[in-house]
């Protein structure tokens, strides 16, 4: 049986976002508001896609892998 704590959200709110970045709150806020990071926008809800920001993520990776 599938329970709701067994899925991981694939759209995650700006805080979960910091969190999983391991960045506090207000440099989150602001890498989505400039662009930087991807997000969406419900309503007045700002999500986070956790697919685009794994893939945001990996592409990071590899530009400082490159760069370095």
């Amino acid at each position: 049986m599938v329970t709701t704590l067994d899925i991981a959200p694939a759209l995650l709110t700006v805080e979960q976002a910091a969190r999983y970045l391991a960045l506090g709150r207000s440099k989150t806020y602001a890498l989505v508001a400039n662009g930087t990071l991807p997000a969406v926008k419900l309503g007045r809800s700002v999500r986070v896609p956790r697919g685009r920001l794994d893939a945001w993520l990996e592409e990071q990776a590899q530009r400082a892998g490159e760069a370095g």
